[in-house]
């Protein structure tokens, strides 16, 4: 193949004149490119020559980027051409002018709630649309997400980037996405669309925070965090984050896949929500606090390690039902209605007696409700969700010299735990920096002055100095 610096200025299969490289990664590299047939810059990726001899990645190639050409939506670079030149394998593409989220993230730090949701909902846009016709992306993060000078959002890379399990040691294979790669592309299982929403969801937490949620050494590590390691909720890192966007984001980096929005359509839904300060889901509600308790994580995570397929319940075993007919042949045809009658009345009877037994226990039964995060929030709407969910609040004060005054540091239960109806929830909200009392010293010898200052945390021996040629009982301070 020829070299990156030979192809400046060269004519690219006798039609693209390559103007200059505008990126580059493990599997290919991307040049500004004229289009000398129809005059228009385009966007060439090339692959890289270590893959040119792969027969196995040319053919997915090939495969994927037929079917990504087929996709013409506005949040979705269009493919314009395909082939192979020069000994490897190419695709022209559209070329955004703009920078990729990554390079938005690095040079802003993390984004205001609304910005971020807004380029997750084009995303959603763009997936929900492949996903319709069948393509998985399989390597969505945010060096392939492109914004114009206009925020309008483009998706890149559809179906090229195989980064499987067999890669996993590979230097540079998977290094930039092993930070949003799912637990099962992680475990080399099968990859689906839930697969895609949870790699948005790591973006998402990456554009409200400023960092990923989980980093390592090596990507293996990294891998292994997303199938083994509890995330940290948003809020955490950012407390100004509403619990509804926590929720949203916990929910689409749920562990297992048939916890996680099964569609773009519902995350999109939930995402909508959230930013106007509207309830989610109550099935994002339950989700996100299974992942904050991580049972979901742990079960999901024990079936695939072990190979055990969940528990079937038994198959009830039914009791013979008499016939009456034959016990009661005997007796005479005259008998047979009559018994016949009191059978099926008293089978009527058990059932109805069943049944009954049954509403009561289900009436009767206590329920729980599991306990909302509130840490962080003002000291009045952390009461609110409280006594939203049907619990009692007890408030206790506490000083503090990091948290604002009124602002919850600290709930008993945790988040997360399922308690019964009524049951009492304690907040600690700071009443910021605490005061002591000064008292008079003015009477007191210099040394019993700087003990009782000192006793009351005033002041620090070692910065306090008494000169020998002053008045008896004289104190000055550095």
């Amino acid at each position: 193949m020829t070299s990156s610096n030979t192809l400046i200025d060269a004519l690219f299969d006798g039609r693209y004149r390559i103007r200059r490289r505008i990126g580059s990664g493990g599997m290919a590299d991307v040049y500004l490119a004229e289009d000398e047939d129809l005059g228009r810059r385009v966007a060439i990726k090339i692959m890289s020559s270590r893959y040119s001899a792969d027969e196995s990645f040319i053919e997915r190639f090939q495969r994927e980027a037929e079917s990504a050409a087929g996709l013409s939506h506005p949040n979705i670079v269009s493919i314009y051409d395909r082939g192979n030149a020069d000994g490897t394998y190419y695709i022209a593409m559209e070329v955004v002018e703009g920078r990729s989220l990554k390079e938005v993230i690095l040079t802003q730090g993390r984004l205001p709630a609304k910005q971020a949701a807004e380029y997750t909902r084009q995303t959603l846009s763009a997936l929900r649309f492949a996903h319709r016709n069948g393509i998985i992306h399989r390597d969505i993060k945010p060096h392939n997400i492109l914004i114009s000078h206009d925020d309008n959002l483009k998706v890149t890379d559809f179906g090229i980037a195989q980064a499987g399990a067999s890669q996993m040691t590979e230097d540079g294979a998977v290094m930039g996405t092993a930070q949003y790669l799912s637990p099962e592309q992680a475990r080399g299982g099968q990859v689906t669309a839930a697969s895609d929403l949870y790699s948005v969801g790591i973006v998402l937490y990456e554009m409200l925070t400023g960092k990923v949620p989980f980093t390592g050494d090596s990507a293996v590590e990294i891998a292994m965090k997303h199938v083994n390691e509890l995330p940290e909720p948003p809020s955490s890192r950012v407390p100004r984050i509403p619990p509804e966007l926590d929720q949203v984001v916990l929910r689409a980096i749920a562990k297992s896949p048939v916890d996680r929005y099964q569609s773009a359509e519902d995350f999109d839904g939930d995402l909508s929500r959230a930013v106007q300060g509207m309830p989610v889901s109550p099935e994002t509600v339950e989700a996100a606090t299974a992942v904050l308790t991580g049972v979901t994580a742990a079960t999901a995570a024990t079936r695939v390690q072990t190979g055990v397929p969940p528990p079937r319940r038994p198959v009830p075993v039914r009791p013979r039902v008499p016939d009456p007919y034959r016990d009661a042949k005997k007796r005479g045809p005259r008998v047979l209605p009559w018994i016949l009658l009191l059978i099926l009345l008293g089978i009527a009877a058990a059932a109805a007696w069943y049944v009954y037994t049954q509403v009561q226990a289900e009436v009767t039964k206590p329920t729980t409700v599991a306990v909302p995060l509130v840490e962080s929030l003002n000291a009045d709407i952390a009461a609110e969700r409280l006594v939203a969910e049907g619990l009692t609040v007890v408030v206790r004060e506490q000083p503090s010299e990091n948290v604002e005054v009124g602002k919850v540091i600290d709930q008993r239960p945790r988040a997360g735990a399922r308690v019964e109806p009524g049951s009492e929830v304690t907040i600690t909200v700071s009443i910021g920096r605490d005061l002591v009392e000064v008292p008079t010293v003015t009477q007191l010898d210099v040394e019993e002055a700087i003990v009782a200052l000192e006793d009351l945390g005033l002041i620090d021996i070692t910065q306090v100095h008494v000169f020998s040629r002053r008045p008896p009982g004289t104190v000055i301070r550095q």
